[in-house]
């Protein structure tokens, strides 16, 4: 049973599009949804920023550094980017969102949302998916932590959206290139998203924790074959 009525969710990261989406789909239940917008990895802006929130029950982070890049032609200000706003940012954003909870008494959840690259080393995916890796480790120890305090903390691994798809390009051909390497024969819809994140929110989900909830339409149970996921046209930007 999704039960939200009243909950107070913080958002920080993702598209406008995502945002309002997300935004909608917890108003139905009863939830507001305040966008937090931090474009920095320094510690003290994030802790400021939050302490200036009203108390709230849940965070939800997307990451925001995911251009596709080889692995030899990423610059070094990509993976300073990609480390900040991927991995340090994060980190911080569950840090001060946890005192904020535990100040405040709250039971609180935190989602992190990540992508497949995360586990599956895909092609032209090295930045994203050695942050978002770090990401994963240091949620699961936070996880251990924060448990006694009565907060969860959880990941979804995306696979292909339809947000990034249509980020990435609009010729059909690439994006006929994405559903033709996902076994369901879709991508992810926002609504899909929105969906697993009230479930990791609500009472129903009050004793999972530390855990990765794959989102993907069964794309990381195809086979790694050193090719690049990314659509021909795409690949070669």
């Amino acid at each position: 049973m999704i039960d939200l009525n009243g909950k107070q969710i913080v958002l920080v990261g993702g598209s406008a599009i995502f945002a309002e989406e997300l935004t909608a789909y917890f108003a139905a239940y009863g939830a507001h949804v305040h966008l937090l917008d931090v474009q920095t990895a320094d510690p003290q802006t994030i802790r400021a920023a939050v302490a200036g929130l009203v108390p709230f029950d849940a965070l939800i982070v997307a990451p925001e550094a995911v251009r596709p890049s080889p692995f030899l032609e990423t610059s070094d200000s990509a993976w300073d980017e990609a480390l900040g706003l991927n991995y340090e940012r994060a980190v911080w954003l569950m840090q001060a969102a946890a005192r904020s909870m535990i100040e405040h008494r709250r039971a609180g959840r935190i989602v992190l949302l990540s992508s497949v690259a995360a586990e599956l080393p895909l092609a032209e995916l090295s930045v994203l998916g050695t942050t978002l890796a770090a990401l994963r480790a240091t949620a699961q120890m936070a996880a251990v932590d924060l448990g006694p305090h009565g907060i969860t903390v959880n990941l979804i691994e995306l696979g292909w959206t339809e947000l990034d798809a249509a980020a990435l390009s609009s010729d059909p051909v690439d994006y006929a290139h994405l559903v033709a390497g996902t076994p369901t024969g879709r991508l992810i819809e926002a609504d899909e998203i929105a969906g697993a994140c009230a479930f990791l929110l609500s009472s129903a989900a009050r004793s999972i924790t530390g855990a990765r909830l794959t989102l993907d339409g069964g794309y990381s149970l195809t086979r790694a074959d050193g090719r690049t996921p990314l659509p021909p046209a795409i690949s070669q930007l």
